[in-house]
């Protein structure tokens, strides 16, 4: 096999993997799994949460302060295994990610360790508080 073939092969394999663990972890949008970006790691996760981060893992220290949009003026259902690991500050009419058009956002602060579920009626997300080592 030639090296074009090989490399061509390794991709298309690839692929298939990402979109096999996208669809395993509840994806049903093709681009999305393949596309999906990669869990971030304590310290390094954005600080607003939109739908296109839907599905997704993020992780927080206590004391850190994050922004979910959440499309709607309804606020979002925070389930979190330590009552109190995540409390909301404030209610947002207005705020705008990577240009798209403003929408209302729920501002948050982690406030001790454990995990959250954080939904709004167009997506889910999970937010783990940890402190740094």
């Amino acid at each position: 096999m030639n090296p074009r073939t090989a490399a061509l092969s390794f991709l298309i394999a690839a692929g298939g993997m990402l979109l096999v663990a996208g669809l395993a972890r509840g994806s049903n949008n093709t681009a999305e799994a393949i596309l999906r970006r990669p869990e971030c790691t304590l310290g390094s996760c954005p600080l607003m949460i939109g739908p296109a981060d839907a599905g997704r893992t993020f992780n927080y220290s206590p004391g850190s302060r994050f922004t979910l949009l959440t499309n709607g003026h309804k606020a979002p259902e925070v389930i979190c295994s330590a009552e109190g690991a995540v409390a909301p500050l404030a209610f947002e009419e207005k705020v705008a990610k990577n240009g798209a058009p403003p929408s209302p956002a729920m501002r948050f602060e982690a406030k001790k360790t454990g995990t959250c579920s954080i939904a709004t009626a167009n997506f889910q997300v999970t937010v783990n508080i940890a402190k740094f080592r």
